[in-house]
């Protein structure tokens, strides 16, 4: 369970191939690695996590005890939670339904142990609105802080203003 004092980011975007999970871990590393604070990423795209390759983490082996499951230690200050974590290689392929991938994300929020940290960094994947309203609904609203990111396009910048004004509407800051 996360703390009260932990400030909760989350990088959206409407789109695939934007950015965000390059802005995450950068957001992430800058956090936890210049300011010195206590840092986790969670990769939230469990189809196709990224944040251990962009970290040059791939491979590793996450920690499950009989109480919780213990993100990768990228340092001192910096934790990552990827599904990428779990797999014989990161070219294994994962085939779930909206249904199943918001399971395991809640399963995650649940069981997963990311200790005394300032900042979780949410990368989110290319989401259908089905997954991204699970994935809002996981967190309080006024502790979550959303980044978007686009390019410089109508067409996903049409996207994001769309998904400003439902969250607006739905009451997010």
């Amino acid at each position: 369970m996360l703390s009260k004092k932990t400030i909760v980011i989350m990088i959206l975007s409407l789109k695939g191939g934007v950015g965000k999970s390059s802005v995450s871990a950068s957001l992430a590393y800058f956090i936890s690695e210049i300011l010195g604070l206590q840092t986790a990423i969670w990769d939230l795209d469990i189809t196709s996590p990224s944040i251990p390759k962009i970290l040059g983490i791939s491979g590793r082996n996450i920690e499950v005890t009989k109480d919780a499951i213990l993100p990768v230690k990228y340092s001192n200050t910096l934790k990552v939670l990827s599904i990428d974590f779990f797999l014989p290689s990161s070219d294994q392929p994962i085939i779930f339904k909206g249904v199943r991938k918001a399971s395991v994300i809640q399963q995650f929020l649940k069981t997963v142990d990311f200790g005394d940290i300032d900042y979780l960094i949410l990368d989110t994947p290319p989401p259908t609105s089905e997954e991204l309203i699970t994935i809002l609904d996981l967190f309080e609203r006024e502790r979550l802080n959303i980044v978007f990111i686009t390019q410089p396009s109508s067409i996903p910048n049409n996207s994001v203003i769309k998904s400003i004004r439902y969250l607006k509407e739905k009451g997010y800051p």
